[in-house]
């Protein structure tokens, strides 16, 4: 896999632990960031690197990309690329839920991936709701 092509990383702070490449919330205030626990949470981007809790405690800044291509945590397997994409509870992309109105979707795989907790590329489409009709 090539590498990711980034358009916009930022610095945060991080409210706790955080895994690499995986989906981030708006944290305590407009400098942190949380761990994206929601299934079909809205997002902020994708860490670009892991934090311990210990490291968020200490004020560590965590790189976050909300923008461009990114490396990202398949949840399951994911075989089509172009695959709109959202969080699920451990903030690794998964396909959207076929009867759901309204999800927030975190891009668009770029490559595909055979099981869960693969690396795979996703272009970001930030703020991006998918409606079911």
């Amino acid at each position: 896999m090539a590498g990711s092509n980034y358009v916009a990383d930022t610095g945060f702070q991080a409210d706790g632990a955080i895994a690499a490449f995986t989906a981030v919330k708006w944290g305590s205030d407009a400098q942190h960031v949380a761990a994206q626990a929601t299934l079909g949470g809205a997002c902020v981007g994708v860490s670009q690197t892991a934090i311990s809790a210990s490291e968020a405690t200490a004020g560590k800044a965590l790189a976050v990309r909300y923008m461009g291509i990114t490396r990202m945590k398949a949840g399951s397997a994911l075989a089509t690329l172009g695959t709109p994409v959202r969080a699920d509870t451990s903030g690794r992309a998964v396909v959207l839920a076929a009867t759901t109105a309204k999800q927030n979707v975190v891009g668009l795989t770029m490559s595909v991936a055979g099981a869960a907790d693969d690396i795979i590329l996703v272009l970001l489409t930030p703020g991006a709701q998918h409606t079911t009709v």
